[in-house]
């Protein structure tokens, strides 16, 4: 039985698709930062709308508001993260891209 082999079964395809759902350093970051990002736009968007009728929804409006707790400081995290990897020349940018001090 001869098995004829297609263009999306080739060893490299399957191994940059294995790299890309690893998700780890710079690209996994960026990833979370824009994740944590959706999340928060979301959550913000359903207080906002509580803010309206805030009499009748105190109650949902204070656990959206504890529940972004968790999004915000991972946010602030991953943004730390990316500041700091930046600045430190670390961050997968070449030189020429990034900032001089001057």
């Amino acid at each position: 039985m001869i098995v004829e082999r297609r263009g999306g079964d080739s060893s490299d395809e399957q191994r940059s698709a294995a790299s890309a759902s690893a998700r780890g350093g710079v690209d996994g970051n960026g990833w979370l930062t824009t994740a944590t990002g959706i999340v928060l736009i979301v959550l913000l968007a359903v207080l906002g709308v509580t803010i309206v009728r805030i009499g009748q929804l105190i109650w949902l409006h204070l656990f959206l508001g504890l529940l972004l707790v968790g999004p915000v400081a991972l946010k602030l995290a991953s943004t730390g993260y990316r500041f700091a990897r930046y600045y430190a020349g670390t961050g997968g940018t070449s030189s020429t891209v990034r900032r001089s001090g001057r």
